[in-house]
């Protein structure tokens, strides 16, 4: 997904839960994936484009953190979440090598 503006969150996770056939709204979905990821043995959560629902994300991962401390999550974004336990990764733009015009 490109660009999500900040009031589609809910629409997003709504439509990832409906998807799933899980949850009662946004909440309820939040909270079955993080009762099923405490039930889970170690885990990985990848959460890709984090930058486009920063907020959201950050709170997703910090009630993950607190409740499903065997659950690691990898988060690429260009901004730090700014959660408790984070660890930035600075990973440097890939360049492209120019090819040569025939």
């Amino acid at each position: 997904m490109e660009s999500a503006p900040r009031g589609d969150v809910d629409a997003i996770i709504g439509a990832r839960a409906a998807l799933l056939g899980v949850g009662d709204g946004v909440g309820g979905f939040v909270e079955q994936e993080v009762g099923a990821l405490t039930l889970c043995g170690p885990s990985l959560l990848e959460l890709d484009n984090a930058e486009h629902l920063l907020e959201a994300v950050a709170d997703v991962v910090a009630v993950i953190g607190a409740r499903a401390a065997r659950t690691s999550v990898i988060t690429t974004s260009r901004e730090p979440l700014g959660v408790s336990g984070e660890v930035v990764w600075r990973v440097p733009s890939l360049s492209v090598p120019q090819s040569p015009i025939t």
